[in-house]
């Protein structure tokens, strides 16, 4: 079971090129329609949290998984794709986890997944 809900893989058309400075320049994409700041884009099995917005075909990212962490370059062309994973998951007093804190997951999502 994912910890976030099942329907948050988000739609992600084009290629991208990522410089180590976290630059995304886009082909054919459509970053302002499909997605948002705090998505996370991955490539190369790599995730990166978007930070930045600024048109269809050019968007800022920072490492996703350790912060600080340098980028690796992506080269034109490469595939990859768009979701809304939590940044974090918090857990409550009986174990289980809080939506509260987590985007992306509604409560109904959440009862369907025990």
């Amino acid at each position: 079971m994912s910890a976030w809900g099942k329907t948050d893989d988000k739609t992600s058309t084009g290629t991208i090129a990522l410089s180590t400075a976290g630059a995304v320049t886009g082909t054919s994409t459509a970053f302002t329609t499909e997605s948002a700041i705090g998505d996370t884009l991955t490539a190369n099995a790599i995730d990166f949290r978007i930070t930045a917005i600024a048109s269809n075909t050019a968007a800022t990212v920072v490492n996703a998984n350790a912060s600080g962490t340098a980028i690796v370059a992506q080269s034109a062309g490469a595939a990859y794709t768009l979701s809304e994973k939590p940044k974090s998951i918090g857990s409550n007093s009986v174990g289980g986890y809080t939506s509260e804190t987590t985007f992306g997951v509604d409560e109904n999502e959440m009862a369907a997944n025990p």
